[in-house]
């Protein structure tokens, strides 16, 4: 073997053992994003089925909304869901954050091995290089014109050129590979960046619905603590009001019971629509249940009320919870009731005849109306409507 043959074949064997670990190293696959944690990915599918629960019953108590418990349970179903939409949130911007890491070590492993190849490529290059500027034929076609030791040396040579072209592939497969995952790398990123968009909306909704929230609960209190207000004064009205009937239904006179025989054929003491009718009633907005012993009207205000019936005044004067209010007795047993005048027209111990004006309907009421109706057979309440002629469709 000549000294230039014994200098390639050294050059080759000290180029293989060199790139024999490197090259196992450059073609091992590059490690793939991280999935995320089975856990995480428990988290957030049960709070999103939490989400979705709270929505559902949402739209429940919208649906049936009618007291203030169903309101409060309402807004508080609201806060919760406001609160776990963020919590959500979170969970999914933290595993979009490991996603993006693994995505950023994934980079930095495919550049290192793509650095390392180019490195193990240029360094064979330089060995060709060494063996002549001309190319690899050029060596070739010599060493088969000098007959020395041909086969091995066109062998050698023709084993750098396979090496040369597998390290050639590896550094071409590695680029492909670094591209893939800086594309995946920008995608976790745009990912990422729209998950904390999402998060600082949704921080931003679930503040403005903790004040929207208080304050519509200091508002439920105040209207609860304004109904039984309210519905106190009124049971303590109305036990007035029976106490005023014990009186004026223990006073004695009142001649005969003729007008009983008109039951059913009154006429109406004014103007106006019923809008609550006789007896019981659950208030939806308070749960609570009245008994109303009369019927409540909304009548054009100013309008002149009248006697159903003949009879004698019994009472006329301003009384706590009913304004100004005129009683009218109609024979032995029978009584009227007009209640929220806002003037009266008539005075205690005088005969009224049936149409005769006993008072004048106030402004406009609440949800109550602003005219009140009773009648009753000695203290006995009865639907007036039973004794009112009958309303024309």
């Amino acid at each position: 073997m000549t000294s230039r043959s014994a200098a390639a074949v050294a050059l080759f064997a000290a180029l293989a053992a060199a790139s024999g670990g490197a090259t196992a190293a450059g073609e091992s696959p590059a490690p793939t994003p991280r999935a995320a944690a089975g856990s995480e990915e428990q988290d957030l599918e049960r709070l999103r089925g939490e989400i979705t629960a709270l929505e559902q019953r949402l739209k429940t108590l919208e649906a049936r909304k009618a007291d203030l418990g169903s309101e409060r349970e309402g807004l508080e179903t609201e806060l919760a869901l406001a609160t776990l939409r963020v919590r959500a949130a979170e969970g999914q911007r933290r595993r979009l954050e490991e996603d993006e890491a693994a995505a950023a070590r994934e980079a930095e492993a495919t550049r290192a091995g793509l650095a390392a190849a180019g490195e193990r490529l240029r360094s064979q290059l330089a060995v060709l290089a060494v063996l002549g500027r001309a190319g690899l034929w050029p060596l070739a076609l010599r060493a088969a014109l000098e007959g020395t030791d041909v086969t091995r040396r066109i062998t050698t040579l023709v084993l750098l050129v396979r090496e040369q072209e597998r390290r050639r592939e590896v550094v071409a497969r590695l680029a492909e590979q670094r591209a893939a995952t800086l594309a995946v790398l920008s995608q976790r990123r745009a990912e990422l960046e729209a998950a904390h968009e999402r998060l600082g909306q949704e921080r931003v909704e679930l503040a403005a619905t903790r004040e929207r929230v208080a304050a519509e609960l200091v508002s439920l209190e105040q209207d609860r603590r304004a109904g039984a207000v309210a519905l106190a004064e009124a049971i303590a009205a109305e036990a007035r009001l029976e106490r005023l009937w014990g009186t004026v239904a223990g006073e004695p006179g009142g001649g005969r019971a003729d007008v009983e025989i008109l039951r059913g054929g009154l006429p109406w003491p004014v103007r106006g629509e019923v809008v609550r009718g006789f007896g019981p009633r659950r208030d939806p907005r308070y749960g609570t249940v009245t008994v109303s012993n009369g019927l409540h009207l909304t009548a054009p205000s100013g309008e002149s009320v009248t006697a159903i019936a003949p009879g004698t005044v019994a009472y006329a004067q301003f009384f706590k919870g009913y304004g100004n209010l005129v009683i009218v007795r109609h024979g032995e047993r029978l009584y009227s009731l007009y209640a929220r005048l806002s003037s009266m027209l008539t005075g205690a111990g005088r005969r009224v005849a049936m149409g005769d004006p006993l008072g004048v309907v106030g402004p406009a009421g609440d949800q109550d109306g602003n005219f009140y109706l009773e009648v009753r057979l000695g203290q006995e309440p009865q639907d007036p409507r039973q004794w009112l002629e009958p309303v024309r469709e």
